[in-house]
């Protein structure tokens, strides 16, 4: 079986290689469609790892801050004073006792809720012969 051979039938018709005109800028067009398709879908992809990725930390932070406070609640005990271990549980506010600094002495702990922004927060805890007193910002104690 023999195959044509259409450039010899066809004596007026130029067989050129290459594109017309026409067909590079169709080409080049479809090809910038794809592109941006392409880097909008990247995009929107980044986004969400980049939400995701917040998310998880923030979680991570979260479980962190409560292991520390369901351990030293747990410690808790009577104060030196004679005082019940929990002193006030409140809707945003939690006062006990418990040896959190393992000093052998008993401080008086306080959790709260409060601003992040206002810088009167303090978490270094200080005793002395009655009992001491710490107060321990949510935001402070997930650095340690």
């Amino acid at each position: 079986m023999k195959i044509p051979n259409f450039k010899s039938q066809i004596p007026n018709l130029k067989f050129k290689k290459g594109f017309t005109l026409t067909e590079a800028i169709v080409a080049i067009f479809v090809f910038s469609l794809l592109m941006g398709a392409i880097s909008a879908t990247i995009l929107i992809l980044y986004r969400t790892h980049s939400y995701e990725w917040q998310q998880s930390i923030a979680i991570e932070e979260a479980r962190r801050g409560i292991e520390t406070m369901v351990k030293e609640i747990r410690e808790a005990r009577e104060g030196e004073n004679g005082a019940y271990p929990i002193e006030y549980a409140g809707d945003k506010e939690f006062v006990f006792y418990s040896d959190i600094d393992n000093d052998g002495k008993t401080e008086r702990v306080r959790y709260f809720l409060g601003k992040i922004e206002t810088e009167n927060f303090f978490d270094e805890c200080q005793s002395n012969q009655k009992g001491g007193s710490c107060s321990v910002s949510f935001s402070k104690f997930l650095l340690k």
